[in-house]
């Protein structure tokens, strides 16, 4: 038996939980950016820019899916049912959800309501969705996935996809690359992404597939992995966590600089996306080692439960954003007439909404299925 030396570590859920809450406060606070300048211009634009912070939750994930992946992957490299456990147990975990509401949105909706034009833009370009290659198809041209004001929004697929093709190449990297090649692999897999990242800021986004690319995620998941592979080294990681501890703070505070500023720049992306990376990097070491504040932050049962639903949170949060708005957001700002009071009680009823949901569908489809894990151990 290959002994696992990954296990679970309880704040990694916490801070699961912190990035899909992040994506549903850009997505739902963001509903009418209007309204927001219109009760108060620059209080308006403060918490629009604090809301933009959520954009950069998808990294979080990205970081945290890297790190536990690898560390799965190293620790079963010797393993005679590598390949057969990790590819039916990523099955198993991703599958039946995503493939669940495929079917629900596009052979059971179109039966029950009319669907607007964009929504069947969105169903004559599903194909993308169906082979996660939704990521893919900015390049065709085509965008509209967010479009529909009646039919699921999947824009946010796009992201799902990258982690898909990483599930698929990555154990193929780590299993046929010798150990002491690994982190070379992983830090010139780093480079090259970085390489691609500032091709696409100074070339002024002239190949569009690269803002979405497999390529630029591919270098978020790699420094996952190098996370993994350090914390198996017990005086690399004494260096790394000391390093992370001195630095985190100023990291933090130029992360959330770069988020402010203007749009008019296009920089903001670009500075924003480096900067989140390197702060929720040192994060994600602090946490683990252990630390009181992070403890404080990230441990707490309300969290680990968001954070064991959160895949099912982030595929229903940004499905149901077109009924949500049809729902809610019109209702509430003729009550009120505040947008900026609107938008904070329209982001808690969103998100909700959405973790009761992703608990009962966590309940009902994902939890069943995931018990057939125990016939594929390492």
């Amino acid at each position: 038996m290959i002994k696992i030396i990954s296990k679970h570590i309880p704040v990694l859920d916490g801070i699961r939980a912190y990035a899909v809450l992040l994506v549903c406060l850009v997505h739902f606070f963001q509903v009418d950016e209007t309204a927001l300048y219109e009760t108060h211009k620059y209080l308006g634009i403060f918490l629009f820019k604090i809301s933009q912070i959520g954009l950069r939750g998808v990294e979080l994930f990205f970081l945290l899916s890297g790190f536990l992946i690898t560390g799965i992957l190293l620790d079963s490299k010797k393993s005679e049912t590598f390949f057969k456990s990790f590819y039916a147990r990523r099955f198993l975990r991703i599958f039946p959800l995503y493939y669940f509401v495929l079917a629900v949105s596009f052979i059971l909706l179109p039966q029950i309501i009319e669907v607007d034009e964009p929504g069947k833009l969105v169903i004559n370009n599903q194909a993308w969705l169906w082979t996660y290659n939704s990521n893919l198809s900015y390049y065709f041209e085509f965008s509209g996935w967010d479009a529909s004001t009646n039919f699921p929004s999947f824009g946010h697929f796009w992201s799902l996809s990258v982690e898909e093709h990483f599930y698929i190449f990555w154990p193929l990297i780590i299993y046929f690359t010798k150990e002491k090649w690994i982190s070379k692999v992983l830090i010139g897999i780093t480079l090259g992404s970085l390489a691609i990242v500032l091709f696409d800021y100074f070339s002024e986004g002239l190949i569009p597939i690269l803002k979405w690319s497999t390529f630029k995620g591919a270098g978020v998941l790699s420094i996952g992995g190098l996370i993994a592979l350090n914390r198996r080294n017990s005086f690399n990681w004494l260096r790394l966590t000391k390093f992370a501890k001195q630095i985190i703070i100023p990291a933090g505070i130029l992360f959330l600089a770069s988020n402010f500023i203007p749009r008019k720049y296009e920089l903001l992306d670009t500075a924003s996306f480096l900067t989140s990376i390197l702060f929720f990097t040192l994060l994600i070491i602090t946490a683990i080692d252990g630390n009181k504040i992070t403890n404080k932050l990230f441990s707490h049962k309300w969290l680990y439960l968001i954070g064991k639903i959160s895949y099912g949170i982030y595929i229903y949060h940004g499905l149901l954003r077109p009924y949500f708005k049809e729902c809610f957001y019109e209702g509430i700002l003729y009550q009120i007439n505040n947008g900026i009071i609107v938008s904070i009680i329209y982001t808690i009823i969103c998100t909700a909404i959405s973790i009761i949901i992703s608990w009962v569908s966590w309940i009902i489809i994902e939890k069943p299925v995931l018990k057939l894990k125990r016939f594929f151990n390492y």
